[in-house]
């Protein structure tokens, strides 16, 4: 038997150890880019689940004040919740790249839901969609509004705000001049 310590460096190369490692450098180098990305990214359930306090904050709007949800059932909702929007979302994505677009619109959620046999929450879905877009047009119109207000209150118009924006500076160290 050889006594392995006194084995010069170029020797300790080529025993089995090595020859082995080399073999798993090679299959390495071997798999695809695409398979070391996917094995790079890899997303669990867990980089994707909702935040809990969120989720039962809304279970317990639907429940009476008195019941109490135990631990376990606040996680085994939270994790269902999270399947079930990512399995819509995914689905909901389907219908958005066989049409060719880059945003998922309400009907393709509601194409989703009818796949997925949840027929019965797309009225649901379509109303709280018209109440949303209702609102945020109301919120948009309110801050319009309050905008031309406040200009009016500050006697300003809207041939002020031109001329501010019609300030140039020609260098950094001189005022400012208007045109």
């Amino acid at each position: 038997m050889e006594d392995s310590t006194n084995n010069t460096p170029h020797e300790l190369l080529e025993t089995p150890n090595t020859a082995v490692i080399e073999e798993q450098l090679e299959k390495t180098k071997e798999t695809s880019q695409s398979e070391q990305i996917q094995q790079d990214i890899q997303i669990t359930l867990d980089d994707l689940t909702l935040p809990q306090n969120t989720v039962v904050k809304i279970v317990k709007e639907k429940f009476p004040k008195n019941i109490k949800i135990q631990h376990e059932a606040k996680a085994a909702i939270t994790r269902s919740s999270t399947v079930f929007i990512n399995h819509l979302a995914a689905v909901a994505q389907e219908f958005t790249m066989k049409n060719n677009r880059k945003y998922i619109t309400v009907t393709d959620v509601i194409n989703a839901l009818e796949v997925l046999e949840f027929d019965q929450f797309s009225n649901y879905v379509q109303s709280s969609a018209a109440e949303f877009k209702t609102s945020a047009q109301e919120k948009k119109a309110k801050k319009l509004n309050s905008n031309t207000a406040e200009d009016a209150a500050n006697g300003e118009d809207e041939d002020d705000e031109l001329n501010d924006d019609q300030m140039t500076v020609s260098n950094p160290n001189t005022p400012p001049h208007t045109k």
